[in-house]
């Protein structure tokens, strides 16, 4: 189940029923956060939509793994652009190690990030980073680095769907 969790009580409802479901059910549910950046500001203005707080989703996970203590690690996706603040502090304050696990994501440029004047991260910031994280104690994912094809053809999440939205109309 991936989100970019969106402000407000409805985004609690769905989570509070998703870990009602996953109590009952025999496989385990992976639950995935585009968290895009360790700055909520940053988060605030690339996401282009309302979100919860950082404290509200702490306390949303809390939640979940109070009600179910054997669930996996969330998936924390950030996004790695040269622009992309980056706050271990800020990071360990809201998302444990012990809950969460971290999905690195090298930018892929799309209209909306050319748009904004994003820049893909160097490997050398992406290295450094991901063995930072790993010196915290977090269990780093970087089996999202784009492939090659995905950075020619400029494909993203969303973009393909858009991309086909915009063929058809």
């Amino acid at each position: 189940v991936s989100t970019v969790f969106p402000d407000g009580e409805k985004p609690k409802r769905i989570l509070a029923s998703i870990a009602d479901f996953q109590r009952d059910y025999f496989e385990d549910v992976q639950l995935q956060l585009s968290l895009i950046s360790t700055s909520e500001e940053y988060r605030r203005k690339t996401a282009g939509i309302k979100l919860a707080s950082f404290n509200t989703i702490k306390n949303e996970s809390a939640k979940w793994f109070k009600m179910i203590p054997s669930a996996r690690k969330w998936n924390i996706s950030l996004m790695m652009t040269d622009s992309n603040p980056f706050d271990m502090e800020a990071l360990k304050k809201y998302f444990s190690p012990e809950f969460f696990r971290i999905r690195l994501r090298l930018y892929v440029p799309t209209k909306n990030g050319k748009d904004k004047d994003l820049v893909c991260a160097s490997k050398y910031d992406y290295e450094r980073i991901k063995d930072s994280l790993r010196n915290f104690g977090y269990d780093v994912g970087d089996w999202a680095v784009p492939t090659p094809v995905e950075q020619r053809f400029k494909l993203a999440s969303n973009v393909t769907r858009r991309r086909y939205l915009e063929m058809i109309s």
